[in-house]
């Protein structure tokens, strides 16, 4: 006999479930379904929720790997002081786990920075990319590099050429474009940390490069913008709205903008605590051409762009405006670059080129030397756009005399204030 479940008129009647037996069934069936959905959807709300812990974690923690102090851990402090680190140390701590995420050219950046806040009233700073970091540490080491360059902050055989010059401090950063400059120069270039003068040296790939989509998109972007960045200086940096947002994405969700860094970081510890990461050969750097990388700066040069060149080089406008208002002398260098290297621009643009950089250095009151005419032999390089131990010293030989009339042009201003 069917249960009685509903009272109507002092009366229990079975209810329409229990007198058809296949609508029961289908009752059950969507009751099971309702309680299943539940659970998804709580298990969802888990999982997403222990996400964005996760992220905020991360992101809160990679942010203060970034301050002075670096939350006091001596392995993220030596880690930073030197740009290198023990992977297996980021089994036991967590800030350097996190600090080791960051790409090579962040890590180079912090440790940059790190190093230049010991750093209080310096006379000259060494900027710019590449095509200056090669050139001081050759003149400082030879050919042969040892590992301890990597970390080398002041250039030795600079400050013995120099007769005015004191204290003089290389802090290039490989890849760095003009956009990347100028904002180096804004945040952390003032007060006690602000050099009397300024040698930039730039070639054409700090102001185009196709592999760099825009200004947003460069390798130290993320670490030197701020809120302006994103608000009303938002059209000098992003292409468009989509752009933008994908930047703004990467910002919040830690773990999506570092996902590609877990997956190479998981494999090397992996690898290493096998004991199956065996060190890597290192080749040597001369005799490697002044053909070699031509392929490369084909690359970069590709389908040159007049908007972006005319953008970076309103980068360096801001920069050569910012240092004026500081009192920073700027002596702001075209850096020389075999007749390989050069031949892959347009005649025609590699004039306007070295002819814009004359023209913003004099409207700013700053000084412009170019250095690729024929004194540079190919020879004196180490591939189609570096300097070798020869052609540094070379370089140096030219720039220490101009180092020391600007220095002597300061120290005379500052007398006749």
């Amino acid at each position: 006999m069917p249960k009685l479940h509903r009272l109507v008129e002092g009366q229990f009647l079975p209810t329409a479930l229990d007198l058809n037996p296949a609508l029961k069934q289908t009752g059950t069936s969507l009751l099971t379904r309702a309680k299943g959905k539940t659970v998804r959807q709580s298990s969802g709300l888990l999982a997403c929720s222990i996400f964005l812990l996760v992220n905020i974690a991360g992101l809160v923690t990679y942010n203060q790997s970034q301050a002075h102090n670096f939350w006091h851990s001596p392995n993220v402090t030596e880690a930073c002081l030197t740009g290198n680190f023990d992977t297996k140390k980021c089994l036991k701590d967590w800030t350097l786990f996190m600090w080791a995420l960051q790409n090579g050219f962040e890590r180079t950046l912090d440790a940059r920075r790190n190093r230049l806040t010991n750093v209080n009233d310096p006379d000259v700073y060494m900027f710019g990319s590449s095509l200056m970091i090669f050139p001081l540490w050759f003149a400082d080491h030879g050919d042969n590099l040892p590992d301890s360059a990597y970390y080398n902050l002041r250039s030795e055989a600079l400050e013995k050429k120099c007769a005015q010059a004191g204290k003089i401090f290389n802090v290039s950063l490989a890849l760095m474009s003009a956009s990347d400059a100028s904002r180096v120069v804004d945040r952390y270039f003032d007060g006690v940390h602000r050099p009397k003068v300024l040698v930039y040296g730039v070639g054409p790939r700090d102001f185009y490069d196709a592999f760099v989509s825009s200004p947003s998109a460069s390798v130290y972007f993320n670490q030197l913008s701020n809120f302006d960045d994103y608000t009303k200086n938002a059209s000098n940096y992003f292409p468009s709205a989509d752009t933008e947002a994908m930047s703004i994405g990467k910002r919040m969700y830690f773990m999506y903008d570092k996902h590609q860094d877990l997956l190479s970081f998981g494999k090397t510890l992996i690898k290493e605590l096998a004991h199956k990461n065996p060190p890597s050969t290192v080749e040597p750097l001369t005799n490697m051409g002044p053909k070699r990388n031509l392929d490369e700066y084909k690359g970069h040069y590709k389908n040159i762009s007049a908007k972006a060149f005319d953008q970076q080089m309103g980068f360096l406008k801001e920069l050569l405006q910012t240092c004026s208002k500081r009192n920073i002398h700027v002596i702001l260098v075209g850096m020389p670059l075999t007749t390989e290297n050069r031949a892959l621009l347009p005649a025609h643009v590699h004039e306007a080129f070295t002819q814009k950089l004359s023209t913003l250095a004099i409207a700013n009151g700053q000084k412009f030397v170019d250095f690729n005419g024929s004194e540079f032999h190919t020879s004196d390089f180490l591939d189609s756009a570096h300097l070798n131990a020869a052609g540094a010293h070379k370089l140096i030989d030219r720039l220490a005399p101009i180092i020391d009339a600007e220095m002597k042009d300061v120290r005379t201003q500052s007398v006749t204030r």
